[in-house]
């Protein structure tokens, strides 16, 4: 009844001996005869079983033939062998497979929730999902608690109730599909962060093509307003003089100069000093 078990050897004169042993127990049972299924024995006895397999009639008309001819195929036989290899392996890498907290709270929760009587069942859940797990070499999840609980309740409670386990887990299972994991939720909350990080630069960016815009127009205005004070006062003289000889006309007092001979400041100035 309990994990590890033990024996104890007493004798007169010499002291007790105590050794831990490891006890697993395979039966098989007829459903049509006594005792019958394993639901139907006395529960303090059935409950020691961590598992029950229930074994149904063949179906294939080829697996008839073979076993009338009882003949077994080399074929079958390097199946068992692989399978035997396996399950070796994965006795060895079990310690690497512990079911999570999540697991442990999940079955912890079905135990409190649907009266289940044994805690035994809960262990031997545990027991199930580690071995699942080093089987197929990936961390236990959701799927293997689904997986063995059909094993491991189907001879502790009425069928119903295990039905109604299984579509709580089928519908928990769904609840997680939804919800993003940890590390998408540190993906998602890294992304913000850098996107956040780059909007000040973007800002500072926009607001510097904007203020070199704005410099751009207002150039552009006051030349065009220079222009058109130019042709207005071209106008004027042209309406007010139209004999070319009266127009009263000056020349620079100075010799012009090429561009090249005129200092920078002469004809490159900032917004401020357009707008004085």
């Amino acid at each position: 009844g309990t994990k590890p078990g033990r024996i104890q050897i007493e004798e007169a004169g010499l002291p007790v001996t105590e050794i831990p042993v490891q006890v697993s127990i395979w039966s098989a049972s007829n459903p049509d005869e006594d005792p019958g299924p394993l639901g139907d024995i006395r529960r303090q006895l059935s409950d020691r079983f961590d598992f029950t397999v229930n074994v149904e009639r063949p179906t294939d008309a080829w697996v008839i033939n073979q076993i009338l001819d009882g003949a077994i195929s080399n074929n079958v036989n390097n199946k068992v062998s692989k399978r035997v290899k396996e399950f070796i392996e994965a006795e060895k890498a079990m310690d690497r497979f512990e079911p999570s907290q999540e697991i442990r709270q999940l079955l912890a929760s079905l135990y409190v929730d649907y009266c289940i009587e044994s805690l035994r069942s809960i262990e031997a859940a545990l027991l199930g999902i580690k071995i699942r797990g080093a089987l197929l070499k990936r961390n236990p999840s959701i799927d293997d608690v689904i997986f063995i609980t059909r094993y491991t309740l189907r001879h502790r409670m009425a069928i119903k109730d295990v039905n109604s386990i299984l579509k709580n887990l089928e519908q928990r299972k769904n609840v997680l599909k939804k919800t993003p994991s940890p590390a998408e939720i540190q993906t998602q909350t890294n992304d913000k962060i850098s996107v956040l990080s780059k909007a000040p630069e973007t800002n500072k960016e926009q607001n510097k093509k904007e203020w070199r815009f704005d410099i751009l127009k207002n150039i552009i205005k006051r030349l065009n307003k220079n222009i058109n004070l130019a042709g207005r006062r071209k106008c004027n003289n042209i309406i007010s003089n139209p004999d070319p000889k009266n127009i009263d006309m000056k020349a620079p007092p100075q010799k012009a100069l090429s561009i090249s001979e005129l200092d920078i400041k002469e004809y490159v100035k900032t917004e401020e000093e357009l707008l004085k």
